[in-house]
Protein backbone atom coordinates (compact mmCIF):
# COMPACT_ATOMS: atom_id res chain seq x y z
CA UNK A 1 0.00 0.00 0.00
CA UNK A 2 2.83 2.58 0.65
CA UNK A 3 4.69 1.82 -2.55
CA UNK A 4 1.18 2.05 -4.41
CA UNK A 5 1.12 5.55 -3.29
CA UNK A 6 4.19 6.18 -4.48
CA UNK A 7 4.23 4.45 -8.15
CA UNK A 8 0.90 3.36 -9.11
CA UNK A 9 0.93 -0.52 -8.59
CA UNK A 10 -2.38 -1.20 -8.53
CA UNK A 11 -5.70 0.63 -9.39
CA UNK A 12 -6.85 2.74 -6.59
CA UNK A 13 -10.26 1.52 -6.44
CA UNK A 14 -8.42 -2.07 -5.99
CA UNK A 15 -6.77 -1.37 -2.73
CA UNK A 16 -10.24 -2.12 -1.04
CA UNK A 17 -10.38 -5.32 -2.92
CA UNK A 18 -6.39 -6.31 -2.82
CA UNK A 19 -6.78 -10.01 -1.56
CA UNK A 20 -9.71 -11.32 -3.39
CA UNK A 21 -8.87 -9.27 -6.59
CA UNK A 22 -5.19 -9.07 -7.00
CA UNK A 23 -3.69 -12.43 -5.12
CA UNK A 24 -6.67 -15.21 -5.07
CA UNK A 25 -7.24 -13.82 -9.17
CA UNK A 26 -3.27 -14.96 -9.02
CA UNK A 27 -3.57 -17.88 -7.95
CA UNK A 28 -6.72 -19.61 -9.98
CA UNK A 29 -3.61 -20.56 -12.82
CA UNK A 30 -1.48 -22.39 -10.50
CA UNK A 31 -2.86 -26.18 -12.03
CA UNK A 32 -2.18 -25.07 -15.25
CA UNK A 33 1.57 -24.61 -14.49
CA UNK A 34 3.71 -28.11 -14.96
CA UNK A 35 6.09 -29.00 -11.98
CA UNK A 36 9.48 -27.12 -11.93
CA UNK A 37 8.56 -24.67 -14.77
CA UNK A 38 9.81 -21.02 -16.08
CA UNK A 39 7.28 -19.02 -16.33
CA UNK A 40 7.37 -15.76 -17.41
CA UNK A 41 5.09 -12.41 -15.71
CA UNK A 42 5.07 -10.04 -18.53
CA UNK A 43 4.54 -6.57 -17.51
CA UNK A 44 4.40 -7.58 -14.13
CA UNK A 45 3.88 -4.03 -12.30
CA UNK A 46 3.17 -5.61 -8.39
CA UNK A 47 4.24 -8.41 -9.01
CA UNK A 48 0.72 -10.06 -10.20
CA UNK A 49 0.19 -12.67 -10.75
CA UNK A 50 4.09 -13.83 -10.29
CA UNK A 51 4.49 -13.32 -6.71
CA UNK A 52 1.68 -15.17 -5.33
CA UNK A 53 2.43 -18.10 -7.81
CA UNK A 54 5.46 -18.17 -6.40
CA UNK A 55 5.00 -18.10 -2.90
CA UNK A 56 2.72 -21.29 -3.05
CA UNK A 57 4.65 -22.56 -6.14
CA UNK A 58 8.31 -22.58 -4.96
CA UNK A 59 9.09 -25.17 -7.88
CA UNK A 60 8.85 -22.93 -10.42
CA UNK A 61 11.73 -20.40 -11.97
CA UNK A 62 10.15 -17.06 -11.74
CA UNK A 63 10.60 -14.03 -14.53
CA UNK A 64 9.20 -11.06 -13.70
CA UNK A 65 9.31 -8.59 -16.68
CA UNK A 66 8.69 -4.97 -15.87
CA UNK A 67 10.08 -2.21 -18.20
CA UNK A 68 9.81 0.44 -15.56
CA UNK A 69 12.27 0.93 -13.56
CA UNK A 70 10.55 1.72 -10.21
CA UNK A 71 8.35 -0.88 -10.31
CA UNK A 72 11.11 -3.34 -10.78
CA UNK A 73 12.91 -2.11 -8.08
CA UNK A 74 9.67 -2.63 -6.41
CA UNK A 75 9.87 -6.19 -7.75
CA UNK A 76 13.34 -6.80 -6.26
CA UNK A 77 12.91 -5.78 -2.80
CA UNK A 78 9.48 -7.83 -2.68
CA UNK A 79 11.51 -11.09 -3.93
CA UNK A 80 14.39 -10.02 -1.50
CA UNK A 81 12.03 -9.36 1.87
CA UNK A 82 9.89 -12.58 1.19
CA UNK A 83 13.03 -14.66 0.65
CA UNK A 84 11.79 -16.15 -2.71
CA UNK A 85 14.84 -17.74 -4.39
CA UNK A 86 15.26 -18.47 -8.46
CA UNK A 87 13.23 -15.20 -9.02
CA UNK A 88 14.91 -12.80 -11.60
CA UNK A 89 13.90 -9.56 -12.35
CA UNK A 90 14.02 -8.25 -15.87
CA UNK A 91 13.36 -4.26 -16.32
CA UNK A 92 13.45 -5.02 -20.28
CA UNK A 93 10.89 -4.65 -23.20
CA UNK A 94 10.01 -8.09 -23.95
CA UNK A 95 10.95 -7.03 -27.45
CA UNK A 96 14.72 -6.54 -26.44
CA UNK A 97 14.73 -9.81 -24.06
CA UNK A 98 17.15 -12.65 -25.46
CA UNK A 99 18.61 -15.30 -23.45
CA UNK A 100 16.10 -17.71 -22.10
CA UNK A 101 12.98 -19.63 -22.63
CA UNK A 102 9.77 -19.95 -20.98
CA UNK A 103 7.40 -22.84 -20.43
CA UNK A 104 4.66 -20.23 -19.34
CA UNK A 105 4.14 -17.00 -20.14
CA UNK A 106 1.34 -14.94 -17.78
CA UNK A 107 -0.17 -11.87 -19.43
CA UNK A 108 -2.82 -10.06 -16.53
CA UNK A 109 -4.97 -7.86 -18.00
CA UNK A 110 -2.84 -6.01 -20.67
CA UNK A 111 -2.64 -6.18 -24.33
CA UNK A 112 -4.88 -7.42 -27.19
CA UNK A 113 -4.13 -10.76 -27.89
CA UNK A 114 -3.05 -10.67 -31.81
CA UNK A 115 -0.41 -7.59 -30.68
CA UNK A 116 1.37 -9.46 -27.77
CA UNK A 117 1.50 -12.93 -29.25
CA UNK A 118 4.49 -11.86 -31.69
CA UNK A 119 5.93 -10.30 -28.90
CA UNK A 120 5.97 -13.53 -26.48
CA UNK A 121 6.43 -16.37 -29.30
CA UNK A 122 10.77 -15.72 -29.06
CA UNK A 123 10.28 -15.80 -24.95
CA UNK A 124 8.30 -19.28 -25.30
CA UNK A 125 10.08 -22.50 -25.66
CA UNK A 126 8.51 -25.03 -28.24
CA UNK A 127 6.37 -27.06 -25.85
CA UNK A 128 5.17 -23.93 -23.73
CA UNK A 129 2.21 -22.03 -23.33
CA UNK A 130 1.14 -18.34 -22.53
CA UNK A 131 -2.21 -17.62 -20.37
CA UNK A 132 -3.90 -14.06 -20.79
CA UNK A 133 -5.90 -13.13 -17.91
CA UNK A 134 -9.13 -11.28 -19.33
CA UNK A 135 -11.77 -9.62 -17.62
CA UNK A 136 -14.30 -9.37 -20.64
CA UNK A 137 -15.43 -11.27 -23.47
CA UNK A 138 -13.19 -12.72 -25.29
CA UNK A 139 -14.56 -14.31 -28.13
CA UNK A 140 -13.92 -11.22 -30.39
CA UNK A 141 -10.75 -10.66 -29.15
CA UNK A 142 -9.85 -14.08 -30.29
CA UNK A 143 -11.62 -14.23 -33.12
CA UNK A 144 -9.57 -10.89 -34.26
CA UNK A 145 -6.43 -12.57 -33.37
CA UNK A 146 -6.99 -15.90 -35.57
CA UNK A 147 -4.80 -15.41 -38.09
CA UNK A 148 -2.01 -14.53 -35.81
CA UNK A 149 -3.04 -17.65 -33.31
CA UNK A 150 -2.59 -19.55 -37.06
CA UNK A 151 0.40 -18.10 -37.57
CA UNK A 152 2.12 -19.12 -34.74
CA UNK A 153 0.74 -22.31 -34.49
CA UNK A 154 -1.15 -21.79 -31.34
CA UNK A 155 -4.70 -23.00 -30.06
CA UNK A 156 -7.04 -20.91 -27.76
CA UNK A 157 -8.81 -22.54 -24.65
CA UNK A 158 -11.01 -20.34 -22.86
CA UNK A 159 -11.68 -21.19 -19.02
CA UNK A 160 -13.83 -18.95 -17.08
CA UNK A 161 -14.10 -18.81 -13.02
CA UNK A 162 -16.00 -16.69 -10.67
CA UNK A 163 -13.58 -14.61 -8.32
CA UNK A 164 -14.17 -15.40 -4.86
CA UNK A 165 -16.20 -12.68 -2.91
CA UNK A 166 -17.23 -10.78 -5.70
CA UNK A 167 -19.19 -10.90 -9.21
CA UNK A 168 -16.41 -10.68 -11.20
CA UNK A 169 -15.71 -13.49 -13.73
CA UNK A 170 -12.07 -13.92 -14.72
CA UNK A 171 -11.70 -15.17 -18.25
CA UNK A 172 -8.33 -17.05 -18.92
CA UNK A 173 -7.22 -17.71 -22.78
CA UNK A 174 -4.86 -20.32 -22.80
CA UNK A 175 -2.94 -20.74 -25.77
CA UNK A 176 -0.98 -23.85 -26.64
CA UNK A 177 0.84 -25.10 -29.57
CA UNK A 178 -0.34 -27.32 -32.09
CA UNK A 179 1.86 -30.47 -32.68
Amino acid sequence: MEWNQKINLVSRQDTEIIVQYNFIDSLLVVNEIPKNSAVGDLGSGAGLPGIPLKIVRDDIKLYLIESIQKKATFLDLVAERLNLTNVTIIPERAENITGFKCDVVLIRLIGKIKKVVPIVIPLLNSAGKIIFYKSETVAEEITEANKVLARFKLRPTIKEILLPGNKIIRRFVILERLN
